[in-house]
Order: structure tokens, then sequence, then C-alpha cells
């Protein structure tokens, strides 16, 4: 299923490496670290290639569809996810401009999103954290702001060029 997922991303890759840690010790939490070779990390733009921040749909906006809602909305069970994009750049590619991180509260969870430069490379990081399972339809307008805020946030994507401006 990991596979469908990143190829829906990255089109045709090739996993190099994948660890799920300590899947059997139920006081840790789940952690899934995947190494592959995509060919299609990027889409062109322009001079440039743009980088998404986020794989997979979010899964937070299809609550949030309705306009209204007349009974309580269940999320399931509160949990977290993060996920880390770390783009090994190709050689003499450099990102213009990275985004302002993304920090969002409410009385439902909490969205993180940043980006970084490192050793080379570009760095994603998003963690979303929903702390409630269930919506009562008074609080539905703000859980949607929250939810469209953090689909927002999560299209978030980096342009890199060739330094010189070549690609």
């Amino acid at each position: 299923h990991l596979e469908q997922i990143l190829k829906s991303d990255f089109g045709t890759i090739d996993i190099k490496t994948f660890d799920v840690g300590k899947l059997l010790d139920l006081r840790e939490p789940v952690k899934v670290k995947v190494s592959f070779l995509a060919r299609r990390f990027a889409v062109a733009q322009g001079q440039g290639l743009v980088l998404k921040s986020a794989i997979g749909v979010s899964q937070l906006a299809q609550f949030a569809l309705a306009g209204k809602r007349k009974k309580p909305l269940l999320l399931g069970i509160p949990g977290s996810t993060e996920h880390t994009i770390r783009y090994a750049l190709p050689t003499g590619y450099e990102a213009l401009t990275l985004p302002e991180a993304t920090n969002l509260s409410s009385a439902f969870g909490t969205f993180r999103l940043s980006w970084e430069k490192k050793d080379g490379a570009l760095i994603a990081s998003r963690q979303l954290r929903l702390t409630t399972q269930r919506i009562p339809p008074k609080l539905y307008g703000a859980f949607r702001e929250f939810a469209t805020r953090v689909d927002q946030a999560s299209r978030q994507v980096v342009v890199i060029e060739k330094k010189g401006g070549q690609r």
C-alpha cells in the first residue's frame, strides 16, 4: 500500500530501504522509514522544478466538505502523523525561496509544516495531530476552517532552479 501512495506522488519508484522500527513494541508509535529513488520527483515549471511538501492526499480535508452539519462528525481515534521528505537535489540545483513555517493550533489539534536546507538537500517536515474524535455540529464551522487551512498549507511547494537559471 505504501508503494502505491508513493507512486501516486512520484511515479515509478525504486525502493532502496524500508524499515518499520519497533513495530511490535506497543508503547512506541509506529514509524516507517522508506528511502527510494524517484524519477519524477518534481514537476517542471518555467525554468525550475516544483517540489511537494506532503505525500498523499490530505485526509483531513475529506471531513470538511459539507457547509453545515446536523449531526456530530466522527473522526475516529485521535492520533498523529508525521512526514519528513528529504529531497536530494540534482547537481547544480538550489531552492529559490523556502515558504515560511506553518503552525496551526485549535481545539481539534495541531499542524506544523516547515522547510529547511541541510547538507545539499531540502527537507519538508509535516506533523498533524488530531486530539478529538467527535466534532459537534456547532463547532463544525471552526473545524472546517482548521481542515481547510491544513489542506492549503499541505499544498505548499518549493521551486528549485539550476544555478545560473538554466534547467
